[in-house]
């Protein structure tokens, strides 16, 4: 499998779930992203390994090979309860549960990443390169009443994602064609001398990204 595709199987989006929202998930929106996103699956596998209290024989033998590590750099050894608070106990404990997370982390990613079948994908559009954008950009006279695009083959719907400098998203909505008109809700957030950003992402029928625009910056002058 490509490395490439993995990782646009694997991006995150503006629409991913929070670690609050993935271990709760209360609504059934929730719950059918999460259904329909590889990356969420991902994520929650990890959620769920790290809280179980369940470890594998795999487990056990790193965190033994750990501890043996550890033992053999001695320290003093205070009696009581006290023996729990000292310096090197504290770190030791520490340097145990990080590697073992670590090696957690890493193989249940390897494991659960999502399949992807190549002879139903196109492949060209992963590597075809980016979206081009042509409307609103640089300094305009009034904000964009629409954002346009040019098309991408095998793209379904397309993302519009309108963002601060910073990249914080201000609103994103999906559509089939390759403009879309800017609510008068939105266009308010567009004052004067305040550089913005918009991008695009293109989607196949799955709802998988196939091709992303760079971010492209637009300012409505005074």
């Amino acid at each position: 499998m490509s490395e490439e595709i993995l990782k646009n199987a694997l991006k995150a989006t503006t629409e991913c779930l929070g670690e609050e929202r993935l271990l709760a998930l209360e609504s059934a929106e929730d719950k059918q992203h999460l259904a329909d996103c590889p990356r969420c699956q991902a994520e929650r596998k990890l959620l769920d390994q790290f809280f179980s209290s369940e470890t594998s024989p795999e487990e056990q033998k790193q965190v033994d090979w750990i501890a043996k590590q550890l033992a053999k750099n001695p320290v003093a050894k205070p009696t009581g309860w006290r023996s729990w608070f000292t310096l090197p106990r504290l770190s030791a404990i520490s340097l145990a549960m990080a590697s073992v997370l670590v090696f957690i982390s890493l193989r249940t990613t390897m494991n659960t990443a999502p399949s992807i079948d190549d002879t139903t994908t196109n492949l060209s559009n992963f590597r075809s390169g980016e979206v081009k954008l042509n409307t609103p950009t640089g300094n305009i006279a009034t904000a964009p009443k629409a954002f346009t695009w040019e098309e991408v083959k095998g793209a379904a719907r397309y993302r519009v994602s309108l963002m601060e400098v910073d990249q914080n998203v201000l609103w994103s909505m999906e559509i089939n064609t390759i403009s879309m008109e800017v609510p008068e809700e939105v266009q308010v957030k567009m004052v004067p001398a305040k550089t913005l950003l918009w991008q695009v992402d293109a989607l196949d029928a799955s709802g998988m990204v196939i091709a992303s625009s760079p971010a492209e910056r637009f300012r409505v002058t005074p």
